[in-house]
Parts: C-alpha cells; structure tokens; sequence
C-alpha cells in the first residue's frame, strides 16, 4: 500500500494561505478590469434607466457588480470581492474534484499548485474576473455531477444543484455551455451508476437548463430595444469578438473599428449577417477554417508563456494521462479529456487570450497532480512538489512586482 501525505491535517492552512494569495494579488495590482465599468453601467440602465437600452453584455456579472457595489460603496471593492470569492472557490472546488476522482494525495497536491498558480492569479486579477466567476460555477456544476455518479448525492440534489451552478455560469459567460453540456452527456458512460439514473440526470437536466436559458433569452427581447437581441446578450458583442482573430492576424491588436472593417472583405456587411456570427462564417467557411489554424497557433504560443502553465510542468502531465488511462473506470478515464477539448473549440473559434484559458487549464492542472501523486517515491515527491511550489511562487512573485499589463480588451 501506497503511503499518504500528512496534509490533511493542515488543510485549513494550505487553503488559509490561498486564500490570502489571492487577496494580495487584486489589491497590490489594484485595478478594476476595464470592462467590468461597462458591466456595471449597464446593470444600472437596466435597473434604473427611464428606457429600453440594447444589453450588449452579459447582464448577469453586472448585476452581481451592482448589488455589490450598492453595498460596499466602491467598484473595485466590489470587483475585488468577486475576483477573491470566486478564485478561492476554484480552488477549493479543484480540492474536492480531484479527491473524489481520484484521491486525499492528488487533492492536496493540486491545491497546493494552484495556491500561487499564475493564470489564476497574476493573470486575471484586475484583469478579467467573468472568467474567474464562470469557471467557479462550472467546477460547482462538475463537482455535483461527479457527486450524483457515484452516488454520493441524492438524484434530486444532484439534478437541481447541477442545473442551477450551470445556469449561473452560462449566464456569465455562454461559452460555458460546451464545457457544461459534455460533461452532462459524458455521464451516459458511467456503468457506476444505473442507466436508468443516468438517463434522468441528462433528460431532466437538460430540459430545466434548456428551460432556463429559454427563460432568459425571453428577458433579454423584453428588456431591450436592440434589433439584434441574441440569447444571453446582443449579437454585436458576439459578433465582434469572433471579427477580433481578423485584427489579430492582421497584427494591429483587438481593435474593433479594424476587425469590422476586415470582417466586410472576408464575410459582408454585418448589417446583410444581422450581425449573425453562425451566417457570416456560411458565406465564407474557408477564412473560418484559416482563423481556426491561426487560433491554435496563438493556442501553443500561449501554452509556452508562464502565466499560462509553467513548463516544468508539462512533464507529468505524460505521466497523469498514462495513469489515468490505466484506471479501469472509462468515465474517470475520459473525463479530463472531455474537460480539456471542450474548454479549447471556444477559444479556437474566437480567439486566444491567457485570461480565457482558465477553464482548459483545469483537466490540465488535474492531470499533472494525478501523475505527481502517483511517482513511487514519497520522498522525491515531496521534494518535487516542494520545488515546483517554490518555482510557481517565483513567477508569480517577478509578475506581481512587475505588475506586467497583458494584452486584452483593456488595450
């Protein structure tokens, strides 16, 4: 039998110190994300405008900000509070994931990655906080799941706490919904759990999430003078931002004005699309092929750059995957690569910033704690931990002290 790390005991600890990283972090950078002042300004139009304005954003990270705001008196207060709340939740829901899928050991071990990880925290705090709160109820959303195959929750939890973390996080960002909806079907494979139940968690759970975002389209077209009133928000901003990869490759940044003009060459007019992401990419599926290719470049760029995941690193991530695929369980085994792939087709299909991969670096920071934990060696592997700890605190030290401002929607 394999020996067990002492860390349970100082659990409280390792997530005390966590916790404090993170406070650290979005107070000595000491911004407020420059789109999180357009989130709360138009949560106020909506709330206490005298008329109908088109939703361009997501509204629902601009309500949170609001009522937040109304009680704390300061947006970056309020900003902050998200940023540290929701980052720690990811943090102790990555705990509670990787111990149930795996063991005590892995658990602890990705936690104590995570504590000075840089794309959870250098790299979007004042930055980016939607993505920090989506991937929260995302985690939230699996852990239940989890939970309900293997029978530790009742159906009924299980169902309702599942479709409900969902929902929030499609809300705030709806490219959440690939991630959410492999998951869901990836559950079909797990022989734990009778078909019968595994029949009800998908049906039912995709018919209160299709119910839901139905509902919320229906609020978006009711609460909105825009002709172009999509599902979760308008389809400019949609639009837009898949035009963005144009500007990219032309090497002039995220500069709408210039994606707009390079989208007319390449797909119409956004007035002859209706401003219809799926319709321009029909007229011209090749220069959407191109984009793809041009994304994954930008992809395996960025997974080279240390805010994304250090280097040393990816060495067992090798390891994880060859001793997942030894477990006998086939929904533990494809899990992880259902999270990864799903979490990158939003990226490729728009474009690549390290602010948007925090959701495909879950399956990957689950994997390299899986293949750490299980090296023969309790020593080494204490010394090896001990040491990517201590390298993860140095890049996450020179980026804090520099402070350095990533390229974003922020300019």
């Amino acid at each position: 039998m394999k020996k067990q790390f002492n860390y349970k005991s100082n659990l409280l600890l390792i997530l005390s110190i966590t916790l404090l990283v993170r406070i650290i972090t979005v107070f000595l950078i000491g911004k407020i994300p420059c789109m999180d002042f357009s989130y709360w300004n138009e949560a106020n139009n909506i709330l206490n405008g005298s008329s109908k304005q088109p939703i361009y954003l997501v509204p629902s990270y601009g309500f949170l900000l609001y009522f937040l705001n109304k009680v704390l008196g300061s947006l970056f207060l309020a900003s902050s509070i998200c940023y540290v709340l929701f980052s720690f939740c990811i943090a102790l829901l990555m705990y509670l994931i990787a111990k149930v899928m795996f063991n005590e050991r892995t658990a602890t071990i990705t936690l104590l990655l995570i504590t000075f990880m840089p794309n959870l925290t250098v790299a979007v705090a004042g930055y980016s906080h939607t993505s920090t709160v989506s991937l929260a109820f995302i985690l939230s959303a699996l852990y239940v799941l989890i939970l309900g195959n293997f029978s530790k929750m009742k159906l009924t939890s299980c169902i309702i706490y599942f479709t409900v973390s969902s929902a929030l996080a499609i809300f705030i960002r709806p490219e959440s919904i690939i991630i959410i909806i492999s998951i869901l079907l990836l559950t079909i494979l797990n022989k734990d759990l009778k078909l019968i139940n595994r029949l009800k968690i998908i049906l039912i759970s995709s018919v209160l999430l299709f119910t839901a975002i139905k509902g919320h389209q229906i609020w978006i077209k009711h609460n909105t003078n825009s002709q172009y009133a999509g599902t979760f928000s308008d389809n400019k901003y949609t639009y837009l931002t898949f035009m963005h990869t144009l500007s990219l490759k032309n090497g002039t940044g995220i500069v709408d004005s210039i994606a707009l003009d390079l989208s007319i060459k390449s797909f119409g007019s956004p007035e002859s699309n209706r401003w219809s992401t799926i319709k321009a990419i029909s007229k011209n599926p090749k220069i959407f092929v191109s984009n793809i290719l041009y994304n994954i470049k930008e992809l395996l760029d960025s997974c080279a750059h240390p805010l994304f995941y250090p280097f040393y690193l990816y060495f067992f991530i090798g390891i994880g995957i060859f001793s997942i695929w030894n477990k006998k369980n086939r929904y533990l085994q494809l899990l992880p690569l259902i999270l990864l792939f799903s979490s990158i087709i939003p990226v490729l299909v728009f474009h690549v910033e390290i602010r948007y991969l925090v959701n495909f670096l879950v399956s990957i920071i689950l994997i390299s704690s899986y293949g750490l934990a299980e090296m023969n060696d309790l020593g080494k592997t204490k010394i090896t931990l001990a040491l990517l700890i201590f390298a993860n605190f140095i890049i996450y030290a020179v980026y804090l002290i520099n402070n350095s401002k990533l390229e974003s929607l922020c300019g």
